[in-house]
């Protein structure tokens, strides 16, 4: 199983705006880059660093979309991946870090293709 974060989102304008003294027209390919969504510096504080404190408004994934395009998986993923993080936790005592994980090189998604982990 392999669980991956959408990077970019490809969109097309529905009708001519004008954005940030840029004209789009109608038709024409938007891509909005999700994967940097959280790393503003005007909307958070050291947004390079990891911090699972974040409120909940400022955490959540860009990459589940959303209105029509909202992800149908999103509620069962965000029920049960703390539930499946808290069994690999207490099944697997000591569970670190063992090597330098790998990344997928594809630009549209961002998973780890290998994780060496130690446990026990």
């Amino acid at each position: 199983m392999y669980s991956y974060s959408t990077q970019l989102i490809d969109r097309y304008a529905t009708e001519d705006v004008e954005i940030c003294g840029r004209t789009l027209h109608r038709g024409d390919k938007v891509t909005a880059v999700t994967g940097s969504g959280n790393h503003d510096a005007a909307a958070f504080p050291d947004p390079e660093r990891f911090d699972i404190t974040r409120p909940d408004t400022a955490t959540r994934g860009l990459s589940f979309g959303s209105g029509i395009h909202y992800c149908l998986g999103a509620p069962l993923a965000e029920q049960v991946s703390p539930v499946a993080f808290q069994v690999l936790l207490d099944e697997l005592p000591g569970l670190a870090l063992a090597g330098t994980p790998q990344w997928y090189t594809d630009p549209f998604l961002r998973a780890v293709s290998n994780l060496p982990v130690a446990f026990g």
